[in-house]
């Protein structure tokens, strides 16, 4: 035991879980990252993962409370802070804190969905992608102006590909005006309102329709914030904090020659 009454083997369990509790959520983000947006954001607003965040978060906080000494040690406490706040922002964004948020505070975002817009027209209602069913409605409507499709060149526009890209020009509307314009495409989508819309897919019909992916940006800024504490905690922990320690020690010896 030691004076802070925590034996220096349970101080070495909540590291350790707190390490790999970090590890966890790395390889999930990473996961994520390869299944594409739409599978990302069902994974990670799934019931199944709603109790490994609880867990993982319990333990990101926890880990720097049980371990006196880590507060000392600012690059490892703002590493293990921005890991849980990484969590709680994930959690933030999950169908479940959305349905509080409605209860509770009157909120009525979509969380989740998608928008199918014909060439020439506009929608405010969301979709569920599976049911097809209409899950909400924005408190504003998107508008199609045209859809097309980048193919590489020397490919024939008829042919089934290889296409390159595809495009939507999307205009934001409130209240009849025209209040944002952009251009969406796979890897480059639109936030407006709180909202992130994704190019998804399309249907080539006669009009063509675009398919979006409405993802809410709810909880999105904390883990903004979290990916950088966890970041900077890295780098000033295991870089810059040792370089200068090291150019200390060195200016010490000098001194003492």
């Amino acid at each position: 035991m030691n004076r802070t009454g925590i034996s220096e083997a349970v101080r070495q369990a909540a590291l350790w879980a707190g390490a790999l509790a970090a590890a966890v959520l790395a390889g999930l983000c990473i996961y994520g990252a390869l299944i594409g947006a739409g599978g990302a954001a069902a994974m990670f607003r799934s019931a199944l993962l709603a109790g490994v965040w609880v867990l993982l978060a319990i333990l990101l906080l926890c880990a720097p409370l049980i371990a006196a000494w880590l507060p000392r040690r600012g690059g490892l406490l703002a590493a293990y802070l921005g890991a849980a706040l990484v969590l709680i922002g994930a959690m933030a964004g999950s169908d479940r804190a959305h349905r509080l948020a409605e209860r509770w505070l009157g909120s009525s975002k979509v969380p989740l969905g998608v928008m199918v817009i014909p060439e020439g027209a506009a929608t405010s209602t969301v979709i569920d992608d599976t049911s097809q069913q209409p899950i909400g409605k924005l408190p504003f409507h998107v508008a199609l102006g045209r859809f097309w499709i980048d193919y590489y060149d020397g490919a024939h526009p008829d042919s089934v590909g290889p296409v390159r890209d595809y495009c939507s020009r999307l205009a934001i509307l409130t209240d009849g005006r025209i209040v944002r314009e952009a251009t969406v495409s796979v890897n480059h989508p639109l936030h407006y309102g709180g909202y992130h819309f994704y190019q998804y897919s399309y249907v080539a019909d006669a009009p063509p329709c675009t398919i979006l992916l409405v993802v809410s940006d709810s909880g999105l800024p904390l883990v903004y914030a979290g990916f950088v504490l966890l970041c900077g905690g890295l780098v000033w922990g295991m870089w810059i904090r040792p370089a200068a320690d090291y150019l200390r020690g060195r200016r010490k010896d000098g001194n003492q020659d």
